[in-house]
């Protein structure tokens, strides 16, 4: 065989396997981001989140039971989702500098330099957030919190509903003495699983950002306004249009929290197709920008 022609039907090869290697790299980049959020920053997250739950608990178990006393869920309840809010902004912090940064400083050309191709170098950067967004940020705070209530509910006090909020917010007559069953662990494990949901498509909607914005001060602000645009137009928004957008996410777990039945399995379906949809369009727009 002729020199020419081995040399035709090795490029040949090696073409169609970088074909098939859209991925390439993609395990040792996520490896190297995991570092990023194991154990530090998924540590951090638990015990803050844990921490509040529990220092919400002891007050209330060291409070004297009278009627001004309110019942733990009135103080748990909204923690949950004061902490929500409060996830929201960390992750938007965290992942606001996670490809814009490395992008500027030329760490991103210097890592594609490597057998890296750019898909892997934007997935994996999603990919090493989930473990520790589902575990840092979610579960263990969650299931902390969910120890706590059933502890609460042996002692006759459980969470309340929202009607209890516009019942202490507007001055209605209400007894301690009243209360309703825990929630059952379904529902709770379904608003986690909400909660990480939306915490998952702020981390895409950040990547995406980082590759088409240089400034970290402009995509810290449009990535804090998607959330708060998503949850007012849920508040706000026709159901039937809601229901195709990421806002159902936010309206099924505003009233989870409020512990009203809510559909999660919809929710997170339709919020994961569009997460689905901003990682392509980050990777589609990283692989069309200079390095």
């Amino acid at each position: 065989m002729s020199s020419e022609a081995i040399s035709i039907r090795t490029s040949e090869s090696l073409s169609r396997r970088t074909s098939h290697s859209h991925l390439r790299g993609m395990l040792g980049m996520t490896a190297a981001e995991l570092r990023r959020w194991f154990p530090i920053r998924a540590l951090v997250l638990a015990l803050a989140g844990s921490g509040l739950v529990v220092g919400v608990y002891a007050i209330w178990a060291i409070a004297p039971a009278t009627q001004d006393n309110p019942r733990l869920a009135t103080l748990l309840y909204p923690l949950m989702a004061v902490w929500t809010g409060l996830l929201v902004l960390v992750m938007v912090a965290a992942t606001q500098g996670a490809t814009a940064n490395e992008i500027e400083d030329g760490t991103a050309a210097w890592v594609l330099a490597k057998p890296v191709t750019r898909a892997a170098f934007v997935l994996s950067k999603f990919v090493a957030a989930i473990p520790g967004v589902l575990v840092g940020a979610v579960a263990i705070p969650g299931m902390v919190a969910r120890v706590l209530l059933v502890q609460a509910e042996k002692r006759g006090d459980t969470e309340f509903t929202a009607g209890d909020v516009f019942a202490l917010t507007y001055g209605s007559k209400w007894d301690r003495d009243e209360f309703t069953t825990l929630a059952p662990l379904s529902r709770h494990l379904g608003t986690l699983a909400l909660i990480a949901t939306v915490l998952l498509l702020i981390v895409a909607v950040m990547i995406l950002l980082g590759t088409l914005v240089q400034a970290r001060a402009a995509i810290f602000l449009t990535g804090l306004a998607i959330p708060i645009g998503l949850l007012i137009y849920s508040l706000l928004g026709p159901d039937q249009i809601i229901e195709v957008t990421p806002a159902w996410a936010f309206d099924s777990l505003i009233e989870s929290i409020a512990n009203n039945p809510a559909p999660v399995l919809g929710p997170i379906v339709v919020t994961t197709v569009w997460i689905v949809g901003l990682l392509g369009a980050a990777t589609a727009s990283f692989s069309r920008r200079e390095l």
